[in-house]
């Protein structure tokens, strides 16, 4: 496991892509769960002044996406539902990921996204496929 996840930390922290103009952090990785933060900026609001669903879905997307990749198989977004709970307009907001089931060729998370109070924001079902 510890190759996996150096492997996945490397990755994430060379990106140059999405993560890294998101600036989502790894906080905790283990094989059970993923922790990710992103703090909020004035760049991820929308025009309302809150944080912007699609920076909390792909937040939530990444860090099951990450946790997915513990398993040593690569994967892609298959389905996903995301209920947005509460607005966020600053601080930092943290994903934290759990494996549900681990199949031959679909893997199943969920990860609640919270704010700097601990209060839930958003909840997310993420499906993945095994490529």
């Amino acid at each position: 496991m510890n190759n996996i996840k150096e492997e996945i930390t490397k990755i994430l922290n060379e990106d140059e892509g999405y993560i890294k103009n998101n600036n989502f952090k790894i906080v905790e990785l283990n094989d059970k769960e993923c922790k990710m933060e992103y703090k909020v900026s004035e760049k991820g609001l929308n025009p309302m002044g809150i944080l912007h669903g699609g920076i909390i879905f792909g937040l939530a997307d990444t860090c099951a996406g990450v946790l997915s990749s513990m398993t040593g198989k690569k994967s892609v977004t298959i389905s996903s539902n995301i209920n947005y709970i509460k607005a966020v307009s600053d601080g930092t907001i943290t994903a934290t990921a759990k494996t549900l089931k681990i199949g031959n060729k679909i893997g199943y998370f969920n990860v609640d996204i919270n704010n700097d109070k601990n209060e839930l924001i958003s909840n997310v079902l993420v499906n993945v496929y095994y490529i």
